[in-house]
């Protein structure tokens, strides 16, 4: 492929993420032109006339609701919302109520809910779209039969939770036993993420824009060569299952991509 355009759709949820640094970077590392656009939903809504925007936002709103992960040990647990839940979903959309990431939904049915919306001329691969969401997105994992939630939704359009980022990769084991001894109670917390500071993400995380880059790595090469993820941990496309593991890939001083990937890129770079 040659000469593909990056569109990055920022819903402004993330303190720490500066949109502008990560176009830039995309653009240096493929040599493409990028695009920063407003939020997805109310970008591509707002071709249309107001009554069939009207229309779209309540059955958005409705999907989203639905798709609320209810039951972690059960596919699909899915059932009609209240109206409440419909309404928290409409004022999200509305750009009225986006500071809760709240319950996670089923992340391959969120993401089919947004290509819906891409008008037919941008959703070949000449157009990569990259949404940043403080969402919980998770998928159903058939090996332990439960939902897990995830960092990156890989596709068209990709999807990157900046909350999942935080919440997906597991914690050092031995936090999660402290954590088991402690009193609940907000000193406790407090407490135990001073005596693991550094080890993990944390919510407006000044880290967070630096680890994104690697997962626009991610998503961008899902795209353009159809490689999902990287075995090797030293790799910006290792699939971190812990939060070491992706702070290792990501932060270290010499993060980059492997071989095996650098030579990809090289090859597109002499293409374009």
């Amino acid at each position: 492929m040659q000469n593909p355009t990056f569109f990055l759709y920022d819903e402004n949820t993330a303190e720490s993420l500066r949109s502008e640094e990560l176009a830039e970077f995309l653009k240096g590392a493929f040599a493409a032109p990028v695009e920063v656009r407003e939020e997805f939903v109310g970008r591509h809504l707002g071709r249309w006339g107001e009554e069939e925007r009207r229309g779209w936002l309540e059955e958005l709103a409705r999907r989203f609701a639905y798709l609320r992960v209810r039951d972690v040990n059960r596919e699909n647990s899915f059932s009609d919302p209240l109206p409440m839940e419909v309404d928290v979903e409409r004022r999200r959309l509305l750009n009225e109520n986006r500071g809760s990431f709240g319950m996670a939904v089923d992340g391959f049915q969120f993401q089919a809910c947004m290509r819906e919306l891409l008008p037919v001329e941008e959703r070949g691969l000449q157009h990569l779209h990259i949404i940043f969401t403080n969402r919980l997105l998770a998928t159903w994992e058939a090996d332990d039969r439960r939902y897990h939630l995830r960092t990156i939704i890989l596709g068209q359009p990709a999807v990157i939770s900046t909350s999942g980022l935080v919440e997906a990769p597991a914690k050092p084991r031995e936090y999660y036993l402290i954590r088991q001894r402690l009193p609940d109670d907000e000193l406790a917390r407090v407490n135990l993420l001073r005596q693991f500071a550094g080890r993990f993400l944390e919510h407006s995380d000044a880290r967070t824009n630096q680890v994104v880059k690697g997962y626009l790595m991610q998503a961008a090469f899902y795209l353009l060569f159809g490689e999902r993820f990287c075995k090797d941990p030293d790799c910006r496309l290792f699939n971190a299952h812990w939060q070491e593991e992706m702070l290792h890939a990501q932060l270290r001083p010499e993060a980059g991509l492997c071989e095996k990937h650098e030579e990809m890129v090289e090859e597109l770079r002499a293409k374009s």
